[in-house]
């Protein structure tokens, strides 16, 4: 009788212990900036442009990402760019460069000097921004504005 109620007691147990949900993440980068993009990710503070993606007008990139529990959940931006300084390049005359980091943020990795103003995660319009990072399915647009406020750089971005 002792074992036929621990043998219960473990049934109920194990059967109360449902697995977390799956949770399906879809985030898009869109280009509708009227302009050719290029976004270049930085590593170890150097321009990565091997991993340079050209976003053409009206082009798209896109990453879906299933997280099965167990461990901890979340999707980002920083995880679609893979990095956490990205330049996004615009026909190579004018260009913005987004922060992961908080400006206030003293010890955070920076970028080599390269006299464009850093735009950090705090900024409205940063793809690293938590508006654009807080949701299962985020879509971020690049804007004829962003490139209007960009950085001239004299037609040598890249």
């Amino acid at each position: 009788m002792k074992k036929l109620l621990m043998l219960i007691f473990a049934i109920i147990i194990i059967s109360s212990c449902e697995p977390g949900s799956v949770i399906d993440y879809d985030y898009t980068i869109v280009n509708d900036s009227g302009k050719t993009v290029i976004l270049i990710p930085f590593l170890n503070g150097e321009k990565d442009l091997k991993n340079a993606i050209t976003l053409n007008q009206g082009a798209k990139i896109n990453k879906k990402y299933r997280y099965t529990p167990p461990g901890g959940a979340g999707y980002s931006m920083g995880n679609l760019l893979k990095s956490d300084y990205i330049a996004f390049v615009y026909d190579s005359a004018k260009i913005n460069i987004f922060s992961i980091y908080s400006e206030q943020c003293t010890t955070c990795p920076s970028i080599s000097n390269i006299g464009i103003n850093i735009k950090y995660a705090e900024n409205n319009r940063n793809p690293f921004n938590s508006k654009f990072n807080d949701e299962e399915t985020e879509v971020y647009t690049i804007t004829p504005e962003d490139y209007q406020n960009a950085q001239d750089c004299g037609g040598n971005c890249n």
